[in-house]
């Protein structure tokens, strides 16, 4: 596997605490490497989380996540931190977390079956905690676990990376979604679709311009700005009709106006 293919993004989010000043310390933490405070959070929102498995199971009516799936009654939800990080502002101390949810029942264990995705803000005020903030984000995923998933810190903003892709007759493709935490609204600042391709699963290469592959690169610049701006690199073939096609491109994003404009 290229080091290309081990980077690619098909999905970001990105968090920031958006003021004139930016002055947030974030603490990016990995799952098991913050577990205290996975623990902490995960028992505050569920009633409860399993340390060795690293899930809390619970009971909900909630509509938001059971009508995904057309449950029509309370149901046991199998919940997963992606990740936990945190920014003290103002005197205040916030947890980011994204959680991958799920019901709890071997059938939505199938190749299409994604979990929920949602961003949680939890604010600590003084010994306690308070949901401050609570969005869905999507579904994504399949076999009942989510994509691939990263979270770094990229300039002054917090990025969430999500991977996810499709295979049909032979082609896998995968696209990139951005979101951010913006002017106190999640929303999604950008979609590349099919930032990826390959038909790895319908070529033959014994044939000539049978097989063909592009792949990505991102690469944020202006690391001072809280919304870095980033190039994107593709490098590949593409076959259109029986003609293979070389790519080779170069493209600027950048941060404008709450979204990101290829310049």
């Amino acid at each position: 596997m290229t080091y290309l293919r081990l980077i690619r993004f098909v999905g970001l989010i990105s968090i920031s605490l958006h003021f004139n000043i930016c002055h947030a310390q974030f603490q990016n933490k990995k799952l098991g490497g913050n577990e205290k405070s996975i623990k902490r959070i995960m028992e505050f929102l569920y009633s409860n989380y399993d340390t060795n498995k690293h899930r809390s199971v619970w009971l909900t009516s909630d509509t938001s996540i059971l009508n995904e799936y057309s449950i029509n009654s309370k149901f046991e939800i199998l919940s997963k931190a992606l990740s936990c990080d945190s920014s003290f502002e103002n005197g205040i101390k916030e947890y980011y977390l994204v959680v991958s949810s799920i019901p709890n029942k071997s059938e939505y264990q199938c190749h299409e079956c994604a979990p929920v995705e949602e961003f949680f803000i939890c604010s600590e005020i003084g010994s306690n905690l308070k949901l401050s903030y609570k969005k869905k984000i999507n579904m994504l995923g399949n076999w009942g676990e989510n994509c691939p998933f990263e979270a770094k810190k990229v300039g002054k903003s917090l990025i969430y990376i999500f991977k996810p892709g499709t295979t049909s007759a032979g082609i896998t493709a995968e696209s990139v979604m951005i979101y951010a935490y913006f002017n106190a609204e999640f929303k999604k600042l950008l979609y590349l679709k099919d930032a990826y391709m390959d038909n790895d699963g319908d070529c033959d290469l014994s044939v000539q311009n049978s097989c063909w592959k592009y792949e990505y690169k991102i690469s944020f610049i202006d690391s001072t700005k809280s919304y870095s701006n980033f190039i994107l690199l593709k490098k590949g073939t593409f076959k259109k009709g029986k003609k293979l096609l070389k790519i080779d491109s170069h493209e600027i994003y950048k941060f404008t106006n709450g979204v990101y404009i290829k310049s």
